[in-house]
């Protein structure tokens, strides 16, 4: 390597540690739904489309694609709502999908969800039930532009166990 490639190297490491350091990442899967059968989605609007929006959806549609999923126009097997969840009165906070816990659904899936966060929801259309959601808290400033790479890492780490594993039986 040579001697202009190491400070690019630390530059690099410093980051990532600063972004795995502030950033809390979570998943949760409705542990009855058949990932397999999963093989196209459509992007929903989750609200305001802005820049900023657009370009977080495009980045989730990536990487559900690198996953072996295709974008459809009609008929999708999953929906999905990209939340840029910038402060507490958002209405992107809410979906109203179901949701799980221990089996039991509850009424609104980001209740609590705190601000800041990134979310993406995987919806079945089959019966508007929420599948899946991946959120990183601490990527999503109250206003203005996003740290592009700060989103980036946290998509990675949010699809990177995507589809689950099949519950054990």
């Amino acid at each position: 390597m040579t001697e202009k490639g190491i400070p690019a190297l630390i530059l690099a490491a410093t980051f990532a540690a600063a972004c795995a350091s502030s950033l809390n990442t979570k998943v949760r899967s409705d542990p009855r739904a058949d990932f397999s059968r999963y093989k196209t989605f459509q992007l929903q609007p989750a609200g305001l489309q802005t820049d900023n929006q657009a370009w977080v959806d495009q980045q989730v549609a990536s990487r559900l694609e690198a996953k072996g999923l295709k974008p459809v126009d009609q008929s999708p097997n999953l929906r999905v709502v990209v939340h840029l969840i910038r402060g507490p009165q958002d209405p992107q906070g809410e979906t109203g999908y179901g949701w799980w816990t221990g089996g039991a659904a509850s009424a609104q899936a980001t209740s609590g969800t705190p601000v800041g966060t990134l979310a993406v929801d995987l919806i079945d259309p089959s019966n508007n039930q929420l599948v899946w959601r991946g959120e990183a808290a601490g990527t999503v400033p109250p206003t203005g532009g996003l740290q592009k790479d700060k989103v980036q890492f946290a998509l990675d780490r949010i699809f990177a166990d995507f589809p689950p594993k099949p519950a054990s039986k």
